[in-house]
């Protein structure tokens, strides 16, 4: 009875694993979308542990599933085909969601390899779907979930790159600018040490123009200014973020505009680039805000909902089930995170700032108004809080782990 009971739970199991697996992959690009946000104004462990296992759990789920799909033993039939186009739904989750592409920074570093998964994931994908040999009801509608997928993971790992320390490095490093009277300058210097005369290059101090504050008055400003000047000040301050050293000219300008703010407002600026600079280096900021990133979401949802249409069209007429009902929950679940993404990209500072400064100037105060009711500017923009180490307490602090015990029975302890 033991034996029967656990066989028929067995073949449950193998019926509904692939089913709950890619149900569990849409349920974790949910939570992440509108939970990875939350990071950047709460340092709970908890949300902190819960988003870490839903970003592994999701990239690991997304590439299992295929590989179990392209398993000879998974049961044959029009079931099976329904479930093989579930591939190209999770090449697009494995594309991720606009707002984490990196959990910590280093994973950045990691472009290369999410290269190399896309290449192998997308040959998986395309060999497992073209092997359960489909027929027009699934193979129109997975042409166009195949594109949404190959772009959605192709802008991550290109978000990757462009938040990898080295790239933003060197995208912020310019040609230096010698002076209009450099070259003159130093052809008159040449010409002097070739007249056997003493010529010696002798560099002055920068002058330094320090601003008073007893000439500037706070006031308060708008909010609209305070936004401006924190994508103002994000070009310029982001620089220091990979170690860049800027001008006198830089540190006069924003103390003249950090003098003339109330404290409120001066320190809601250095929030929002702080978020700004959060948005750069762990979502997909750094593209999506960019013309490209804007088409590529265009089309991406474009094409989603085109499969769906075909989808629900060629299957017309035709008896459902339990797998057709899962896809129709899949397109749901996609199409609704695709429009809330496009939500989320659009009621954002970088948007506001690419209309405010393009000839849709007037469709910037919509965005502001949007702003305003979303992210008010009462509203914190980060923890408030920032992770230091104590030297003096770690070194005064001997705790004991397993390598100073072996150590010290060693007697290598201390040396």
């Amino acid at each position: 009875m033991n034996t029967h009971s656990m066989g028929g739970l067995l073949a449950v199991w193998n019926e509904w694993e692939i089913r709950v697996l890619v149900l569990t992959s849409l349920a974790l690009q949910v939570f992440l979308l509108f939970s990875a946000g939350i990071r950047k104004r709460n340092v709970s462990a908890l949300l902190g542990v819960l988003l870490w296992l839903a970003y592994l759990l999701a990239d690991s789920i997304a590439i299992y599933a295929p590989g179990y799909l392209s398993q000879t033993h998974v049961p044959k039939g029009r079931n099976h085909r329904i479930q093989v186009f579930w591939a190209p739904f999770l090449l697009l989750h494995l594309g991720g969601q606009d707002t984490i592409t990196a959990f910590s920074i280093e994973d950045n570093e990691l472009w290369k390899r999410h290269l190399l998964s896309l290449l192998s994931q997308v040959a998986l994908a395309v060999y497992v779907f073209s092997k359960s040999r489909p027929g027009a009801d699934t193979l129109y509608p997975a042409v166009f979930m195949f594109l949404s997928g190959i772009l959605k993971y192709g802008e991550r790992t290109w978000a990757l790159k462009c938040a990898s320390m080295d790239n933003l490095r060197s995208s912020m490093v310019t040609t230096p600018d010698p002076g209009p009277n450099y070259a003159k300058f130093m052809e008159e210097y040449r010409f002097t040490r070739e007249a056997g005369l003493q010529a010696e290059i002798v560099i002055e101090p920068e002058r330094r123009t320090g601003v008073t504050t007893a000439a500037i008055a706070e006031e308060t400003v708008p909010y609209a200014t305070v936004i401006t000047e924190a994508l103002c000040f994000f070009v310029t301050f982001k620089h220091l973020f990979v170690n860049l050293i800027l001008s006198f000219q830089d540190r006069t300008g924003s103390q003249a505009t950090f003098l003339r703010l109330m404290p409120e407002q001066a320190y809601k600026i250095i929030e929002i680039e702080l978020s700004l600079m959060y948005d750069t280096l762990h979502s997909k900021a750094a593209v999506i805000h960019t013309w490209y990133g804007r088409l590529f979401r265009c089309f991406t949802l474009v094409s989603t909902t085109t499969a769906c249409v075909l989808f629900k069209v060629l299957h017309k007429g035709r008896p459902g089930g339990i797998d057709v009902a899962i896809t129709n929950l899949l397109f749901g679940g996609v199409l609704c995170l695709e429009l809330s993404a496009i939500g989320m990209m659009l009621v954002s500072y970088w948007t506001y700032a690419a209309l405010e400064g393009s000839i849709c100037h007037s469709r910037s105060h919509l965005i502001l108004r949007c702003l305003k009711y979303f992210q008010p500017e009462s509203r914190a923009r980060w923890s408030n809080s920032m992770a230091q180490h104590n030297l003096i307490s770690f070194c005064l602090q001997d705790r004991s782990t397993l390598v100073t015990k072996i150590l010290k029975l060693l007697g290598l302890k201390g040396h």
